[in-house]
């Protein structure tokens, strides 16, 4: 875990990300909605190598939601 990643060193980042991660894993895009992924942005910061998998797939269902 990287002490420079946004969402390693911020708890309410991680578990964000993690509630999302789950719910789109799950197929389940309302509860995605509702966690907020159309609201979801990079925080500051370069996410680690752990982090960076999740946010890019985060990211490419927000963005595939938005146009939809």
């Amino acid at each position: 875990m990287s002490t420079t990643c946004p969402y390693c060193t911020n708890e309410r980042d991680r578990a964000a990300v993690a509630a999302l991660r789950a719910a789109i894993a799950s197929d389940d895009l309302d509860a995605a909605i509702e966690l907020g992924l159309l609201q979801f942005e990079l925080r500051p910061g370069a996410p680690c190598a752990a982090c960076g998998p999740d946010i890019a797939r985060l990211l490419a269902a927000r963005d595939a939601r938005r146009s939809a």
